[in-house]
């Protein structure tokens, strides 16, 4: 094909351009982030994976499993997607270190989103600072956001795995779920999916099969890159048992600590730890999953479609204010989003949340992240509940400034804002 160049960033957004606006400079901030944030456009996937469940028929009961048999599920996972797209896109290309980020090579303030593993094999990462990739690997090419070409890549990835089996759960723009129990091999049915998804969008697919989601997940961790991994719950056993518990799904910085402070650090500890230490440290339903997860078990139910509790829209990057005035307008710039995203939905709801990012004080100078990033924050929130269903962006804005007030963050202490409507229902 013709030679595609890679295209400068899109000038015409004041958060890419190579002098980076805050919120504080710009009062459209909240309009233009949204339109060219990768954030966003991972969140509000969602969305759009339902429209592509809209044009399908809904999915029948999951197939029984025969006796002496176990489910068979596959985890489809891109391979360096947004990087894997960019090349898709230049074939010329093909073999080079790539790394997509909203800014350019010479951006001081742009973070790597996505590196090829090309450019991994010389130390890049995602989250790295373009002048340490840079020095990790001078010749890495950087490409932009294409946020177009990402999600038809996306949609024709699904589109194959739902050529396969209705049942499908999707994970995120690039990840999904594919129960195929009772369709036949799965190591050729994963082979010929493989090859398909590259036919369909010239990216590549990582694929784990497992008898359940936590251990189709883990077989991709080890397939990956470009390959696929057949588990079997001991196996998966084996594999999680000297890891850290922070490998399992679900575990964060704030779960894992209270693990580690009751003795339980590998996933070998937490699933031979006594329950009762569990329940104590995380609580009695989380620690009885993750207790299955370490065992390589994982009895979450199937949802193809999992009914949305929310719709929100928010934002942690280059949020600044120096009035309070300034705040509350970025406010009523969230809440016309999150109306219009209620509008897609058709939706409608009688709870409004708001959450504010507040600068800690006294923070060590490599956690402040620059004049644009939100640095160690304390997260508040608020909740109130309305007595009538709403999808107005002006009653949004209005109980979101109400929140606002009563949490009386200063307002050059705000690193980040996000506002949700919940307790929905369709309109």
């Amino acid at each position: 094909g013709a030679r595609r160049p890679i295209p400068p960033p899109r000038r015409a957004a004041p958060n890419l351009q190579q002098r980076q606006r805050t919120s504080k400079d710009n009062e459209e901030y909240a309009k233009d982030f949204f339109s060219a944030s990768r954030l966003h456009f991972i969140g509000s996937w969602k969305a759009r994976f339902e429209l592509i469940c809209d044009t399908l028929p809904p999915a029948p009961p999951l197939p029984a499993v025969a006796p002496g048999c176990e489910r068979v599920v596959l985890h489809i996972d891109m391979d360096c997607f947004f990087a894997s797209v960019a090349a898709a896109l230049r074939p010329e290309l093909a073999g080079l270190p790539l790394a997509v980020s909203w800014g350019e090579a010479s951006s001081t303030h742009a973070e790597i989103a996505s590196a090829s593993y090309e450019a991994r094999a010389k130390g890049v990462r995602n989250g790295m600072w373009i002048p340490q990739a840079l020095r990790c690997c001078p010749e890495l090419l950087v490409a932009p956001y294409e946020f177009g070409e990402y999600e038809k890549a996306a949609e024709a990835m699904y589109r194959v795995v739902f050529s396969v089996t209705p049942h499908v759960m999707g994970v995120s723009v690039d990840e999904c779920y594919a129960d195929v129990t009772g369709l036949g091999d799965p190591a050729a049915l994963a082979a010929s999916l493989r090859a398909r998804i590259r036919d369909a969008t010239k990216c590549n697919a990582s694929i784990g099969i497992g008898p359940n989601r936590v251990v189709a997940r883990l077989a991709t961790a080890q397939a990956k890159p470009n390959g696929m991994r057949a588990l079997s719950g001991k196996e998966a056993r084996e594999l999680l048992w000297d890891l850290p518990v922070r490998t399992l799904p679900g575990i964060g910085q704030t779960t894992s600590t209270k693990l580690e402070q009751a003795g339980i650090v590998t996933c070998g500890d937490l699933g031979i730890a006594d329950a009762e230490t569990a329940r104590a440290a995380i609580g009695a339903k989380l620690a009885t999953r993750l207790q299955g997860f370490a065992c390589g078990r994982d009895d979450r139910p199937w949802e193809s479609r999992p009914v949305r509790k929310s719709v929100g829209a928010q934002a942690s990057w280059g949020v600044r204010f120096a009035l309070a005035s300034e705040a509350e307008h970025f406010v009523h710039q969230l809440a016309g989003e999150v109306a219009s995203r209620l509008a897609a939905g058709k939706l409608r709801g009688r709870s409004v949340t708001l959450k504010v990012w507040r600068a800690m004080a006294g923070v060590p100078a490599w956690a402040v992240k620059g004049e644009m990033g939100h640095g160690m924050c304390d997260n508040l929130s608020r909740t109130l509940s309305l007595e009538q269903f709403t999808c107005s962006a002006t009653r949004i804005g209005h109980e979101g400034c109400k929140m606002l007030r009563e949490l009386a963050v200063p307002p050059a202490d705000v690193r980040g804002m996000g506002l949700a409507v919940g307790k929905l229902e369709g309109r």
